[in-house]
């Protein structure tokens, strides 16, 4: 996040997934670890972004004209 301006500048998704699941629920405890997943963000924000992005570039061109 830039702090300054109060933007975010690359969404991430975490998640730290619980245990058991309902992959793992049989298997024995033994076999259980927690997993943490780190990826880019879902579709939703992505599709976000790039509405974000567009509605700059056409602010950008109606300056420009």
């Amino acid at each position: 996040m830039n702090a300054k301006k109060g933007e975010c500048l690359r969404g991430i998704e975490i998640k730290l997934t619980a245990i058991p699941d309902n992959l793992t629920c049989n298997h024995d405890e033994d076999k259980f670890s927690p997993e943490i997943v780190v990826r880019p963000d879902t579709i939703v924000y992505m599709a976000l972004s790039i509405i974000t992005a567009f509605e700059i570039v056409l602010k950008l061109v109606e300056i420009k004209v």
